[in-house]
C-alpha cells in the first residue's frame, strides 16, 4: 500500500497498532466494542433438528455493545505516544442487515454518542491518566438523549429513570 492510504482498523486495537507501525494513517472501528449492530440475535431460521445446536441464537458478534463498553474504548490503547498522530479518527458501525426507518435512531444513538465523546475528549483524563469515568458520563450522555427525544430522534434510554431522578443510587464504587 501506498503511504497516502487511510485503512480503516474495525478489527482490533491490534491491527491499529500494526497499522500504523508500518506508517499508516488509521480510522479506529474495533468491532468488540463499536459495532451498534452485535447482540441482536441470529436473523436465520433453524429447522427443530439443529435448532439446539444454534441455542440460544446468538449472532457472531455477541453480546450487544451498550454505551458502556463503546465508552470503553481507547482509540489509542497501544499506540506508541510518537504515532498517535496517524490516528487520524474513528467511526463506530452498523450494518443494513438488522436496520431498517424504524429501528435506526434506537440503535445508534446514543451510543454512538458515547464514541464521539472518546474520540473528541480523549479516552483518558488529561489530569489523572485515568480512563474517563462513566459516573461523569452518564448525565451527559443522558441529556444529550432527551434532547433528541426532543427533537422527534427515537433514541434509547442511558439507564432506567430510577436512576437518573435518585442521585447516585445506582452508581456502583
Amino acid at each position: 500500500m501506498g503511504n497516502d492510504v487511510l485503512v480503516n482498523c474495525w478489527l482490533s486495537d491490534e491491527s491499529v497498532a500494526q497499522t500504523v507501525a508500518s506508517g499508516h494513517r488509521a480510522i479506529v472501528g474495533n468491532y468488540k466494542n463499536w459495532y451498534l449492530d452485535c447482540g441482536q440475535g441470529q436473523w436465520v431460521n433453524f429447522y427443530p433438528n439443529v435448532s439446539a445446536e444454534y441455542y440460544p441464537y446468538n449472532d457472531y458478534c455477541s453480546p450487544r455493545k451498550n454505551w458502556r463498553l463503546v465508552y470503553s474504548l481507547d482509540p489509542l490503547l497501544g499506540i506508541p505516544e510518537n504515532s498517535t498522530h496517524l490516528v487520524v479518527g474513528g467511526e463506530v458501525h452498523l450494518w443494513a442487515e438488522q436496520i431498517d426507518p424504524i429501528n435506526l435512531d434506537k440503535q445508534a444513538w446514543p451510543r454512538a454518542a458515547a464514541a464521539a465523546e472518546v474520540l473528541w475528549s480523549g479516552a483518558k483524563d488529561p489530569q489523572t491518566g485515568q480512563n474517563r469515568s462513566q459516573v461523569d458520563a452518564a448525565p451527559r450522555l443522558s441529556e444529550f438523549r432527551e434532547r433528541l427525544v426532543a427533537r422527534g430522534v427515537g433514541a434509547e434510554p442511558i439507564q432506567m429513570p430510577f436512576c437518573t431522578q435518585n442521585g447516585t443510587q445506582c452508581y456502583l464504587a
